[in-house]
């Protein structure tokens, strides 16, 4: 198993590898790299995997596993395909951006639009309308045409990425 484990971690650039640990040595190794800072991602398939799987920053459990890791991981890779790791990584990002870009324009809308309320200049039908226009397609599109793509590009990310290998389920859920 060892020799199949440095096989692989040669063939994707990985220096390090540790193979065949026990349950509380992985669970050692995840708390040690983030004592050091790291940010911890883990990936099991079974029952003793879960303790890591529960202490990393990321869980992904193998959708072939068993239940208590699929139960104690963030994410289900429901194929079992890891390489779905790096899309869901890219995915997330993706997400956060459209975000962090729509909340910037809801708050630059309301920057200008309560105080022009607040004088009088703003009537609330217009108000409502916008707000409608601006939260019910997800985002500030009257506003700002610079992330009217946003919906559909997030919708276009998770129809390519999620139904390809992997569950955004939380745990827990």
């Amino acid at each position: 198993m060892p020799a199949a484990a440095n096989y692989v971690a040669g063939w994707v650039g990985i220096d390090e590898v540790i193979a065949q640990a026990r349950p509380e040595r992985k669970l050692e190794i995840v708390r040690e790299l983030q004592t050091q800072g790291a940010r911890v991602g883990m990936i099991g398939d079974g029952i003793n995997d879960a303790p890591a799987l529960a202490a990393a920053d990321v869980g992904f459990a193998i959708g072939s596993g068993t239940d208590i890791a699929m139960e104690t991981a963030d994410m289900t890779l429901v194929q079992g395909d890891i390489t779905k790791v790096a899309e869901a990584m890219s995915l997330s990002r993706d997400t956060l951006r459209i975000i962090h870009q729509n909340l910037f324009w809801a708050f630059a809308y309301n920057t200008v639009a309560i105080p022009v309320a607040a004088l009088g200049k703003l009537k609330p039908m217009i108000a409502s309308a916008a707000m409608g226009v601006q939260f019910g397609l997800g985002g500030a599109e009257f506003i700002a045409p610079a992330t009217a793509l946003s919906p559909g590009m997030l919708t276009t990310l998770v129809r390519e990425n999620v139904y390809t290998g992997f569950d955004l389920s939380c745990a827990g859920a």
